[in-house]
């Protein structure tokens, strides 16, 4: 019996190696990338984007139009969606509306669509929660005049990781 035994915890130990090395091989893999809305018209809250930030929508569009995204999520404020509008226009997707406020609900709808590709469009103050609740925080700070970033969260069972890019004209 005391042969046995090390043998038996041998093969154990292999067995759950080869169990994670599966999981990790064949575990869908979530991709988010994440926006902040376009320049806006004025400094109001209830404000559209401006030329520039049109311009940068149609800048959007191009970026994500080859990423194979599948959904978006916008907020309520008009300039997530407008700015998000050309992309899903060009991706014939009809965008999610979740409140800024709702950070939670909006992690739960991407948890929810494991496995694919999502555009967020999100504000300077919602990003870096966004981020950090995909587990992929990097002490990220937007500032109020920057909006030419473009965060690629990937997602897998083991680990997030974040890439900060820059899309459109320099803000």
């Amino acid at each position: 019996m005391k042969k046995i035994l090390p043998w038996s915890v041998v093969l154990l130990m292999l067995a759950a190696f080869a169990g994670l090395i599966f999981l990790y091989m064949f575990s869908p893999v979530t991709r988010v990338i994440v926006v902040r809305h376009a320049e806006r018209s004025n400094d109001t809250d209830t404000t559209s984007i401006s030329a520039a930030g049109w311009e940068r929508a149609a800048a959007l569009a191009a970026a994500v139009s080859d990423a194979d995204v599948q959904r978006i999520f916008v907020t309520e404020k008009i300039r997530t969606g407008q700015t998000a509008a050309r992309a899903a226009e060009l991706l014939s997707i009809v965008p999610s509306v979740i409140p800024s406020d709702r950070t939670s609900q909006l992690i739960d709808s991407i948890r929810a669509h494991s496995g694919e590709t999502i555009l967020v469009v999100g504000h300077a103050n919602t990003i870096p929660a966004i981020l950090a609740s995909l587990d992929a925080y990097n002490s990220v700070t937007i500032p109020r005049d920057v909006y030419d970033d473009l965060f690629v969260v990937t997602v897998t069972p083991f680990r997030s990781s974040l890439i900060r890019l820059k899309y459109g004209r320099r803000s």
